[in-house]
């Protein structure tokens, strides 16, 4: 009876250190040695002479108390903190741009579990060494939609985001315009009024800094004086108005449907008023949750990052680029899909019922137990 209890007991320690090596595997597998494989295929443009080295991420929608539960919460954040941290380390970027949408529900959430949950989590997630300088548009789930917005929502996010406000910034010799994308609304509400203030501060700053406009009577008092003159890049959460993902040079959408103004992009009016006020080089963006590299209706190019979550994207990806005062070159950064990683995990889990099978059922274990079973009958206590 004793030889039994123990060879029940090592059968158990057996399966149990079976299913922690295989799970172990499993997660170094799909989320460490398939990461890094996957981004080391993934190269910066090299197209630049002592380029600004940038990675732009969009929509990570860390996972809130409406929208998912803890073990999704848990799961998300460790793929996503995985996949940037090894993209971080590969590609050594000067800055980050991440283009809103951080958090799933920012707009329902209360200021504790905002400070205490969300901003916890998100720097624990998306860690990033000091010396690289990480700025992030705000976007309709971290504040609302227009029609949600309250002055609270985007005070507390511009207060946890200092960069996030509507703001002309310069690395190297590269001009930025980052903007919160959610206020061009133009229906007067005053958010937005505010935002149009700050568009046309940010666009004659830009004006002041052409030669011909320098020594100008409305430039000659300007505060903060740019040193040169360059088209900006843009950098917000919402497309500028496109119809559909059918205008896009390259896109990943699943399905092709019509855009809704105000809601999947901005409106044709705000998109000519951005248009006419910053006349960027190129616009970068998110919130579709794909990706597409168009031409807009200013004829510059434009790219829609898609999302950084496997949650929301089945085949996510983020984006390399090298800027030069108003040059630029873009590479694409495929991450492991969805669907793969999955398989993974299918394929780790039936390996671990397998082996505890067969450490249960096999005819060595059988013979094992039968044997014990008789020298315990044979000599009883």
């Amino acid at each position: 009876m004793r030889n039994t209890r123990l060879l029940i007991l090592f059968t158990t320690i057996i399966a149990v250190i079976v299913f922690v090596v295989v799970t172990f595997n499993e997660l170094i597998l799909n989320e460490f040695f398939l990461n890094h494989h996957t981004f080391a295929q993934c190269q910066w443009p090299s197209e630049l002479r002592n380029p600004l080295k940038a990675m732009i991420i969009a929509d990570t929608h860390l996972v809130g108390p409406i929208s998912g539960y803890w073990p999704d919460m848990i799961l998300r954040d460790w793929q996503m903190g995985r996949a940037y941290n090894t993209a971080i380390s590969l590609h050594q970027p000067d800055v980050v741009f991440i283009l809103g949408d951080l958090f799933d529900d920012g707009e329902y959430v209360d200021g504790k579990y905002f400070q205490g949950n969300y901003l916890t989590r998100f720097h624990q997630t998306f860690q990033t060494p000091k010396h690289i300088k990480v700025f992030s548009a705000v976007g309709n789930h971290d504040i609302g939609f227009h029609y949600s917005l309250t002055p609270y929502f985007l005070r507390r996010f511009e207060t946890a985001f200092t960069e996030s406000a509507n703001t002309l910034f310069t690395i190297k010799d590269t001009h930025f315009v980052l903007l919160n994308s959610v206020t061009l609304e133009q229906d007067g509400c005053s958010l937005c009024e505010k935002a149009e203030a700050d568009i046309a501060a940010i666009s004659k700053r830009l004006n002041c800094a052409k030669q011909q406009n320098r020594n100008s009577s409305d430039c000659r008092m300007i505060p903060d004086k740019l040193p040169f003159y360059s088209k900006p890049v843009l950098l917000q959460h919402f497309p500028t108005y496109r119809k559909s993902d059918d205008e896009c040079e390259e896109h990943d959408s699943y399905e092709v449907e019509i855009n809704k103004e105000k809601w999947d992009v901005l409106s044709v009016n705000a998109t000519d008023f951005l248009g006419k006020q910053l006349d960027p080089s190129v616009v970068f963006c998110g919130h579709t949750h794909h990706y597409c590299r168009s031409y807009n209706k200013w004829g510059i190019e434009e790219y829609t990052a898609a999302s950084f979550n496997r949650r929301q994207k089945r085949n996510p990806s983020f984006l390399l680029v090298e800027f030069s005062g108003e040059n630029y070159a873009v590479t694409k950064c495929n991450m492991p899909s969805r669907t793969i990683s999955v398989v993974i995990y299918v394929i780790c889990f039936l390996v671990a019922i397998i082996s505890l099978y067969y450490l249960k059922y096999s005819k060595h274990a059988r013979r094992l137990r039968m044997n014990s079973s008789r020298r315990s009958s044979m000599y009883p206590l």
